[in-house]
């Protein structure tokens, strides 16, 4: 379980767990031990454990990994009054069993196990500092970690389901995680407790009821987008090596974790920027629209761009893990993830539909890619993922039936064609290699990164898993930076690089994201 999740998140004290494993195995001819309530977190983290790994119970694949575990312990829980008298260990069991329940796509009793456990640490007092003083420093710092971690399931939790969170952060007086010795650093799970919170904030502003003031809109999306710049800085741009604190920290749980952080991010940012994509898709595929939309050059057309790159690169996140062979089989986030990112590529083939082939997207990896991730965890057994699958194939046909997308389209084919346009010294309108396209500029690689093509068909080094690259939130920012006070002036932990806001842009962009003749939002991918 600890390999998939990472260092992102804190369920158990390893060390803890490990020797109450030990004792439990030394002492298998003691029936009694199975009558423990410690007994069920240990069937809970075995059940979660099969889950991730896609390890079968039987061999037909009737029922999901580890779930006649996970029935045994349901069956067998102990009355909230009986959790709360355990302390630490009834909220784990509670918070382990909405992690099995919400990677076996049953968010909604995640929800309810998940708000029971944060409502049992509440009550015990985890969140005030006045609420572990008392104990050895190794036992507050587990609290203090487990205490984040329910608190972060339990939004990400609230805002899958469309339900309120449980606590104000306004409450809450502890510290976030802080390095300690004998836990794993604790940077990874500060970082993905952020992401969180500007997560409940994208929902609340951007996918909340009632209709929002243009005054207030823009300037918390503002907030948003410079929330993720900065969480973006946290996060190593490489997918190797660089969150190996320690010698002794294992190099594939390094990888797992860095990779979990970089699609929580993306997602993010998809989040934030999607209903902007599924707007200029409706403009497209009106019946009455502009036949002269030009998207090459306007502000939407440039953040669509972005939108595209973004599930692009979190699409280079999820092929790494499946070549590493760590892409969890049965895993709410790794699915949710290809999904949107493939929503995403379908939304790009409509854009494409609108545009000169020079100006075409053709995004590498792109829906092609995405399907073949989804079709690999339908062999692996993940039914959920062959859920999905259809759903993407259905959205790409229907489209294909009125639009200019090929039905079984292969966008490898149009890449080959450009490579060789580009090989011939231009691109398909004559184009020099030194430009970038508008709002894809790439930014240069290592020496061993795989050789892609822009949008426009030009071979380039994307900086493709460089989370600061100029390219990705230059084009964000454009949207949403608000114009200078004097020419002089510089606004404060401003994006470097980034293009200042056209002064009347600004006033647009709420009625685009609260447009009431568009109801499809995406608001459900995330």
């Amino acid at each position: 379980m600890s390999f998939f999740i990472g260092y992102t998140q804190h369920h158990v004290d390893t060390r803890e767990f490990s020797d109450r494993l030990a004792f439990f195995y030394s002492n298998m001819e003691d029936p009694s031990q199975t009558e423990t309530p410690w007994y069920l977190e240990m069937l809970l983290v075995f059940a979660i454990g099969k889950l991730f790994s896609g390890t079968f119970d039987s061999g037909d694949r009737a029922e999901l990994p580890g779930l006649s575990m996970f029935t045994y312990v349901q069956s067998r829980l102990p009355s909230l009054s009986e959790l709360f008298s355990l302390g630490k260990l009834g909220i784990e069991i509670h918070a382990l069993a909405a992690v099995y329940l919400q990677n076996a796509n049953r968010k909604e009793e995640a929800y309810l196990y998940i708000s029971s456990a944060l409502r049992l640490a509440t009550a015990h007092g985890f969140h005030r500092t006045s609420g572990t003083k008392h104990l050895l420093q190794s036992e507050k710092v587990h609290l203090n970690r487990l205490w984040w971690t329910v608190y972060m399931q339990e939004r990400r939790l609230a805002a899958a389901t469309g339900n309120p969170s449980g606590i104000s952060d306004d409450v809450i007086e502890i510290d976030m995680p802080n390095d300690s010795p004998g836990f794993p650093p604790a940077l990874p799970l500060r970082t993905n407790i952020r992401i969180a919170r500007v997560t409940g904030r994208i929902l609340s502003t951007i996918y909340g009821p009632g209709n929002h003031r243009e005054e207030t809109f823009v300037p918390n999306v503002q907030e948003i987008v410079q929330s993720l710049y900065w969480i973006a800085k946290e996060i190593p741009g490489e997918f190797s090596g660089k969150l190996i604190i320690s010698p002794l920290l294992d190099g594939d749980v390094s990888l797992r974790t860095s990779a979990y952080l970089h699609m929580m991010l993306y997602q993010a940012i998809l989040l934030t920027i999607r209903p902007v994509m599924l707007h200029v898709s409706k403009l497209i595929l009106d019946e009455d629209h502009d036949e002269s939309l030009n998207l090459g050059a306007s502000p939407l057309g440039r953040l669509s761009r972005t939108c595209s790159e973004a599930a692009r690169r979190l699409l280079e996140v999820l092929l790494t893990l499946r070549r590493k062979g760590i892409l969890t089989t049965f895993g709410f986030f790794d699915l949710d993830a290809i999904f949107s990112a493939a929503f995403i590529m379908v939304l790009t083939l409509v854009v494409d539909s609108s545009c000169d082939e020079c100006h075409k997207l053709c995004p590498s990896p792109g829906l092609l890619e995405a399907l073949e991730i989804l079709d690999y965890l339908v062999e692996k057994g993940n039914r959920f993922a062959l859920q999905r699958a259809r759903e993407v194939r259905r959205m790409r046909d229907h489209l294909a039936t009125f639009l200019d997308i090929p039905k079984n389209n292969s966008p490898s084919d149009v890449r080959q064609q450009r490579r060789k346009e580009a090989s011939t010294g231009g691109g398909p309108s004559g184009e020099t290699s030194q430009e970038h396209p508008s709002g894809l500029g790439s930014t240069p690689g290592d020496a061993g990164d795989k050789e892609v093509l822009t949008p426009s068909g030009r071979s380039s080094q994307l900086g493709s898993r460089s989370l600061l690259d100029s390219s990705l939130w230059n084009d964000i920012s454009y949207l949403w930076q608000q114009p200078l006070a004097a020419e002089d002036a510089q606004p404060p932990d401003r994006v470097p690089g980034a293009t200042e806001l056209l002064p009347d842009d600004a006033q647009n962009w709420a009625s685009i994201f609260y447009s009431q003749d568009f109801a499809l939002t995406g608001e459900d991918l995330g």
